[in-house]
This record gives C-alpha cells, sequence and structure tokens, in this order.
C-alpha cells in the first residue's frame, strides 16, 4: 500500500480524512450496481455522488471531462 494511502487511513487522521475516503465495500458497489442494476446501460457510468464524487452510495453520475477528450483516447 502507499505510504501516503497508509498515512491518510491512520486512526489519528481519520477525523481530517473521513469526508474524501471511502471503505473498499462502499468504493465497490458502483461496480456491483454497474453489472446487475436492471437499469444500466453501456456506457453509464456509476459512482458516489458526494463530496466531488469521493463518497456515498453509487448513482449515475457523469464521467469526467477529460474521458470525453477523442483525441487524447487516441493516444492509448
Amino acid at each position: 500500500m502507499n505510504t501516503v494511502v497508509r498515512a491518510m487511513m491512520s486512526p489519528r487522521l481519520r477525523i481530517l480524512t473521513s469526508w474524501l475516503l471511502q471503505s473498499q465495500r462502499m468504493g465497490a458497489l458502483a461496480i456491483l450496481r454497474a453489472a446487475v442494476d436492471p437499469d444500466a446501460r453501456g456506457g453509464d457510468y456509476y459512482g458516489p455522488p458526494g463530496r466531488a464524487q469521493f463518497t456515498g452510495h453509487p448513482a449515475r453520475v457523469e464521467s469526467s471531462p477529460p474521458s470525453h477528450d477523442e483525441p487524447a483516447q487516441l493516444l492509448l
């Protein structure tokens, strides 16, 4: 695990970082919802809707602006 991530997860910093981090289980919910939600369509993006899309139960959200940059996609 990255040293910075480990430091952010330390109990002493948990109060400061709890608004930014979520558990692994919460992080996995977006993938599960996209896989099993009967209303999900190809191209939909699911993620946490809260605080700049860092926390919360998964909802359909817009992907980041760079993901729509077609010239950049061709470079991959």
